[in-house]
């Protein structure tokens, strides 16, 4: 059974997503959620999102990662992690 998240998109509608992982890269000290819809972009791939976990008020929020450095860095992290398994 796979694990899923309900996220509140920019319109206010909840969404049900699909966790594809959860990582926490130590040298930000900060950890991300790989998720997806399970829909197929122009080219018949699955498309994945990446967002940073961040807490506030008791409650998980996704931010996007707009630090060019730090989305470097979590692709970096999801290459290899692929070339491990």
């Amino acid at each position: 059974m796979n694990k899923t998240i309900t996220i509140t998109n920019d319109k206010g509608q909840k969404v049900i997503a699909d966790i594809v992982s959860i990582v926490n890269i130590s040298s930000l000290d900060t950890e991300y959620i790989i998720y997806t819809f399970n829909k197929k972009d122009e080219s018949g791939n699955i498309k994945d999102y990446v967002s940073r976990i961040k807490e506030e008020n008791g409650k998980y929020v996704l931010e996007q990662i707009e630090d060019q450095e730090e989305w470097n860095k979590v692709k970096e992290m999801i290459l290899n992690s692929v070339k491990e398994a």
